[in-house]
């Protein structure tokens, strides 16, 4: 799994901070790595599609304050 990790940790730091625009794309990333080694079914592939699914929650949520 050489790679997830670092872009894992990447946009966990940017999300952490409130920037989930700049989480999103290492997010997917690792998600497409994890994806790849390990299969579409593997438990970690899900816990990287949750992670995901957040960040872009988050950042729908930031879009509606913004023009509702």
């Amino acid at each position: 799994l050489t790679g997830w990790h670092d872009d894992y940790l990447i946009a966990e730091c940017w999300w952490n901070q409130g920037k989930m625009v700049e989480a999103q794309p290492y997010a997917e990333k690792a998600l497409e790595i994890r994806e790849r080694v390990l299969g579409s079914h593997h438990l970690d592939v899900a816990m990287s599609l949750c992670g995901l699914g957040g960040i872009c929650r988050d950042i729908l949520r930031y879009l509606e304050d913004i023009f509702m």
